[in-house]
């Protein structure tokens, strides 16, 4: 039987505004003097042909980029609702050009769910974090989330942000509770180590303990491909270097790409350790749920709100101890 991948990840656009200090997309788009183009019409017709007779469940145009620099992404959504009505639509920025005219524009292309990666439990935190102005962010997080109210906008609007040293579980319930008055859905993770990209820097950035720094199975390889704006398959995105050679859907069918010897390889290690830790970039990665306290524990921690101040004091101390793990 051959395999295909239920999640499309696309790369919109060919770089990233933003030079995050736990992500190195921007960093290595200064670093190389990358040009930003969009993804060219070929390559995305191309997708769009080779997976219009396949059933697809999400469809995420934001693979290591900013994808609100692509003009084409509002018609690239609605290409993709009409060939693929059923599938979710997941677009995640750093909401740096976020304004009110891309807002509805997305709305209008039937955009399900907006990622708004803003990690604005304070100012100095956020911009150590992603280098990106905190007023203008903020101010277009809001927008978002007004526009959302006023217009009854049914799309999801999710802030997400990563746990790392220098805020506390204190100040992040803050955050996200005032943020949920305001309409959002809140996402704390831990940090991943980018598939061992950052050595050991990644111990001075991360926050949080480690229930295992062993390789540990991955659903990607079976179910996610990773499609560059040229063309080019990544194993996910995490290959920044382009490490694991898979093909070009300009070349290859994607069937034919997502069933070949490299793929097979990589799918199968997730079900055999042995073989795992063999595989170049898995045997190195840790992503969230290797914490001891995940994601899902991490966003229920800090989105509870407590109206009564005398049980609230007494969560605030909990919270101080349980940011000892």
């Amino acid at each position: 039987m051959m395999l295909f991948p239920k999640i499309i990840e696309y790369q919109p656009y060919s770089i990233c505004n933003a030079n995050c200090t736990y992500c190195p997309v921007g960093h290595l788009n200064r670093e190389q003097k990358l040009k930003g183009n969009s993804i060219s019409q070929e390559v995305f017709e191309t997708l769009i042909e080779q997976t219009k007779s396949q059933k697809i469940e999400r469809v995420s145009p934001h693979l290591n980029c900013e994808p609100l620099l692509c003009k084409e992404l509002p018609d690239q959504i609605k290409t993709w609702k009409k060939y693929h009505p059923n599938a979710i639509i997941d677009l995640s920025t750093n909401a740096v050009f976020l304004n009110e005219k891309m807002f509805l524009n997305l709305v209008d292309a039937g955009l399900d769910i907006l990622e708004l990666h803003y990690m604005g439990v304070n100012k100095d935190y956020h911009e150590k974090a992603m280098k990106t102005n905190y007023e203008k962010v903020k101010g277009n997080v809001d927008l978002a989330l007004e526009l959302k109210k006023k217009y009854n906008v049914k799309m999801d609007i999710v802030v997400f942000s990563h746990r790392l040293k220098g805020a506390s579980l204190s100040q992040w319930n803050d955050f996200a509770t005032s943020l949920q008055e305001k309409g959002a859905r809140i996402s704390l993770g831990p940090l991943w180590n980018r598939a061992g990209w950052y050595g050991k820097e990644f111990e001075k950035k991360r926050k949080g303990i480690l229930k295992s720094n062993k390789p540990y199975p991955c659903p990607k390889p079976w179910n996610q491909i990773a499609v560059e704006h040229d063309g080019e398959v990544v194993l996910c995105s995490l290959d920044y270097k382009k490490v694991v050679k898979i093909g070009n859907i300009l070349k290859n069918n994607i069937i034919d790409i997502w069933n070949n010897e490299v793929m097979k390889r990589y799918q199968e290690g997730q079900n055999d350790i042995k073989k795992l830790k063999k595989l170049d970039l898995c045997n190195e990665c840790i992503r969230g749920g290797r914490y001891l306290i995940n994601e899902a524990t991490l966003t229920k921690l800090v989105t509870k709100k407590i109206e009564n101040p005398i049980a609230k004091l007494f969560y605030k101390k909990y919270l101080q101890v349980i940011d000892l793990f």
